[in-house]
């Protein structure tokens, strides 16, 4: 039995490197976020009630669900398909932990976003992060069954700084990364303000076909590359490499090509391309930047240590 007073916290992420090619076995570098969910459990006055609530970053209600502790079905939701991904969620965790949530009295469980849905720093991982930790169970297989993916994401709900993150079938393994970048008043982060499916992402890298091994280990290198880096310029070479391999293998032109191509810095996608947040390397001051990048009608612009915990 699961006790209904909890309160769990998990925070968004951000892939540095490694995009897609996590996947295949290649080492990435990962950056938790500042920002993050809550979740919290109480008690609910009626009972064998799973009464569900979700805020956004401005304390809005933008979810909410009923549904019966018994079976999990859908008593009554604001948001179908969201409540049908719930209830497939809570389902998978039972296969895992037959006992969750079993029993007659109500509970209350109660969300919260620290960032804007639409930015994709893992409103969903954040919550399977969240849920296993109150269920007792693993959150990397939880999250495998749920959605897929490599994991990165679960490994960053609970990081405290950037990590290494490798996977395959045989191993997973998770080590801080010592990303300290001496340069970090001239790393900003974009928001493209086009939502990524990740998922749909991963199909379309599975479809390119079989990745060179030459590729994953370069990536790897870089990688680790760049925790060694004393100079902007230095990162910049690094990414822009990063950039050209990830690119060459999905057919894809890069988010500086598509959007940015007369800015002096570099500009590298994060997580699924053409969507979500880029990081740009700016040869200016964070005022110039700014500017620019509203100019071209981004308005979200974050600075380096703003976004990365």
């Amino acid at each position: 039995m699961t006790s209904t007073n909890a309160q769990f916290y998990a925070r968004g992420k951000l892939l540095l490197t490694g995009e897609y090619a996590v996947l295949d076995g290649a080492r990435a570098l990962a950056l938790p976020t500042h920002f993050g969910q809550h979740l919290s459990a109480g008690y609910w006055p009626e009972a064998g009630v799973l009464r569900w609530e979700s805020f956004n970053q401005d304390f809005g209600l933008w979810f909410e669900a009923t549904l019966s502790l018994h079976d999990l079905s859908i008593r009554n939701t604001s948001e179908t398909t969201l409540a049908r991904t719930l209830q497939s969620i809570l389902k998978h965790i039972r296969q895992f932990e037959p006992a969750f949530l079993r029993r007659r009295q109500g509970v209350h469980v109660k969300t919260r976003l620290e960032f804007d849905r639409s930015w994709g720093l893992g409103s969903s991982s954040t919550l399977i992060s969240c849920l296993a930790r109150w269920a007792g169970i693993d959150a990397y297989a939880l999250q495998q069954v749920a959605f897929g993916g490599s994991g990165y994401d679960i490994a960053c709900a609970t990081a405290e700084g950037p990590i290494f993150f490798q996977s395959s079938d045989d191993f997973r393994v998770v080590r801080p990364a010592q990303f300290m970048p001496v340069y970090s008043e001239h790393l900003y982060f974009v928001h493209l303000g086009k939502k990524q499916d990740s998922r749909a992402g991963i199909s379309a890298w599975k479809a390119a076909g079989k990745v060179p091994p030459s590729t994953i280990s370069r990536i790897s290198e870089i990688s680790r590359a760049l925790c060694e880096t004393v100079a902007a310029e230095e990162c910049s070479k690094l990414l822009l490499e990063h950039e050209q391999l990830i690119g060459n293998h999905i057919g894809l032109r890069r988010a500086q090509e598509e959007h940015f191509e007369d800015f002096p810095g570099t500009v590298k996608s994060l997580g699924a391309w053409g969507g979500d947040f880029v990081l740009a390397v700016s040869p200016w001051d964070a005022s110039k930047t700014k500017t620019y990048f509203l100019e071209k009608g981004f308005q979200t612009f974050l600075p380096y240590h703003e976004m990365v915990l």
